[in-house]
């Protein structure tokens, strides 16, 4: 099937305006007590279904969920793009550098991104303005954001990670490691939780740079880490495996069933877990550590999760590929 088929079928397929009515007709019949649960289960269940393909002729490099329906495209090139997926539409934004390598949204709204080339960090505002530039001296790696607006990379080939005043641009604190950090989320207001090359997730208070907790257990490169809300730490690796673990620093559970290294894991709405590896979407239940869903899907590049549960993915050939 040709992609313009695809759009012609799918195009009325909107799975939020689909929930909409659902739960309009439940109220209708005021069946209340039957309601919650229809809509927790109805309004967050990912099914992996074909929502739309959307065809592009950028070089992507990463995507990152903005909004219900918006996703920022970090690709190669001077451009960062905001891509509404319902209306194809994308804004573009003019980028000093020739590439945007991964961003992150921060607690505030804003955009922050981390260039291809160079040791830039670019902070954008919701008018689409870099309102500050923070220069390293190297190539960043990895990028997120705390709570309260500090913002905290991972150079390139560095045992270490820096975390910046969103204020002024410059370092608080700089954290030296064991090992290259590969991946990096924020915990708590507090604790930031990295995955390194030794295959350890480490905990980090990011006030005064100690290493509160080592969490041992995989057998090689941690490619990703995400925070559950319940406060699970789930880490995927190149041991093909996903970790869960809780609160305690223990490993309430491991995950099996990926045949490639694990590059993408992610928290759906519904708290089930997405895995992804270069042929697979798996969706998991973190606690019970059953696979619900399985995808077979060549050449994901990488995935991200709307806050309305669909889920994004990048393909080899630079199409983006949406899900519900």
């Amino acid at each position: 099937m040709e992609l313009s088929d695809h759009n012609t079928e799918l195009k009325d397929v909107d799975p939020i305006c689909k929930r909409k009515r659902y739960i309009k007709k439940c109220l209708e019949k005021n069946v209340y007590d039957q309601l919650v649960g229809i809509i927790i289960e109805y309004d967050y269940d990912f099914g992996g279904n074909l929502y739309k393909i959307i065809d592009t002729t950028d070089t992507i490099l990463s995507i990152q969920a903005l909004s219900d329906y918006e996703i920022v495209v970090c690709s190669v090139g001077n451009t960062l793009k905001i891509l509404d997926i319902n209306s194809n539409e994308y804004t573009s934004i003019t980028h000093k550098n020739k590439g945007v390598f991964r961003t992150v949204i921060s607690p505030y709204g804003y955009i922050i991104t981390i260039s291809y080339d160079s040791g830039t960090i670019d902070v954008w505002n919701k008018n689409n303005n870099c309102i500050m530039q923070i220069l390293e001296n190297t190539i960043m790696y990895c990028v997120t954001c705390l709570s309260d607006g500090r913002i905290v990379t991972v150079p390139c080939l560095s045992t270490g990670l820096t975390i910046w005043n969103p204020n002024n641009g410059k370092p608080e604190i700089e954290i030296k490691t064991d090992s290259s950090i590969q991946s990096i989320a924020a915990l708590t207001d507090q604790l930031l939780v990295s995955g390194d090359s030794s295959g350890n997730v480490k905990i980090w208070d990011s006030m005064s740079g100690e290493c509160k907790r080592t969490l041992v257990g995989h057998t090689s490169v941690i490619t990703c880490i995400a925070v559950h809300p319940d406060g699970l730490i789930v880490s995927g690796s190149c041991d093909k495996t996903i970790k869960i673990w809780n609160h305690d620093g223990q490993c309430v559970n491991t995950l099996e069933g990926h045949n490639e290294n694990v590059y993408n894991v992610s928290v759906l709405p519904n708290g089930m877990i997405l895995s992804q590896s270069h042929n697979m979407l798996k969706m998991w239940n973190p606690l019970k550590g059953d696979c619900i869903l399985s995808l077979e899907k060549n050449h994901i590049r990488s995935c991200t999760v709307l806050k309305n549960g669909l889920v994004a993915c990048i393909s080899d050939d630079n199409k983006i590929v949406v899900y519900y």
